[in-house]
């Protein structure tokens, strides 16, 4: 399942430099077991408490991160919690619209059951240039 397709731009400070690549976050919905609730919440609290501080890595890498209006993003993980992904790491959460937030979410429990359409294989890249 791609999630995202980062573009990443930067400008050297010291020597005209400039260059750029894709950064492309997936996730493959295998069969991570489910974690019972006991175990899911001090997860869920280790997030609450990281989460300030993993906006401001992530701004010191990308830029900062995204807001509508006054309201941060909300900060999605690609293995999710409830199957033991890793609350705090930067490479497991990325920020998501709200709405799309949403639809992620929905489709999930989808995608770890196997259901259509993530029981069949995709597109090798979700771009072209």
């Amino acid at each position: 399942m791609w999630l995202a397709d980062i573009k990443y731009d930067w400008r050297g400070a010291v020597m005209p430099l400039e260059a750029g690549s894709r950064y492309a976050l997936f996730h493959c919905c295998c069969d991570f077991p489910t974690l019972k609730p006991a175990d899911k919440e001090p997860l869920r609290k280790q997030w609450e408490n990281a989460r300030e501080g993993l906006r401001r890595k992530f701004a010191d890498i990308y830029g900062e991160w995204p807001k509508s209006g006054n309201t941060h993003w909300p900060g999605h993980h690609m293995r999710d919690l409830w199957h033991g992904g890793n609350p705090t790491d930067l490479g497991n959460v990325m920020p998501a619209q709200p709405d799309i937030h949403g639809v992620y979410n929905e489709e999930y429990p989808r995608c770890y059951e196997g259901s259509a359409p993530w029981n069949s294989v995709g597109v090798d890249l979700p771009y072209s240039d």
